[in-house]
């Protein structure tokens, strides 16, 4: 993963410095790491990293790949089962160490488990980031 080493991260910055006079902007990349995130925060509460459950995960791409096609255009194969296994296990070494940077930094963690509504969510940021 390119984001492992920071190569990603400068390219968000600049989109994010090209939003100037918007307000509160929200930023959602799965690729950013806590480490990069920290030294531009002011306190570590204005940033929270969501994850997703394991159990969440696996049902969400058991569900966007059931189709083989679908899994072979993506994974490169149509044994969707192997393509599965190999992506999970990927996801939940990133998640452990999103985790664990997250943690050292004093950053927050929210789990994701299908049970909350979007909005739900978008209310526990709100008042997570004290914007409400």
């Amino acid at each position: 993963m390119p984001s492992r080493h920071g190569e990603t991260f400068p390219f968000v910055l600049d989109d994010l410095c090209a939003m100037t006079g918007v307000g509160t902007v929200l930023a959602d990349d799965f690729r950013t790491r806590p480490a990069e995130v920290a030294p531009l925060l002011a306190w570590p509460e204005q940033a929270a990293f969501l994850l997703p459950t394991g159990e969440f995960r696996r049902r969400a791409l058991t569900e966007r790949y059931s189709d083989p096609d679908r899994a072979r255009a993506n994974w490169g194969t149509a044994d969707h089962r192997k393509a599965l296994e190999i992506r999970l296990a990927r996801d939940r070494y990133w998640d452990q160490e999103i985790r664990a940077e997250a943690a050292e930094l004093g950053m927050q963690v929210v789990d994701i488990d299908g049970s909350a509504s979007p909005d739900a969510i978008a209310e526990d940021l709100a008042a997570r980031f004290r914007l409400s």
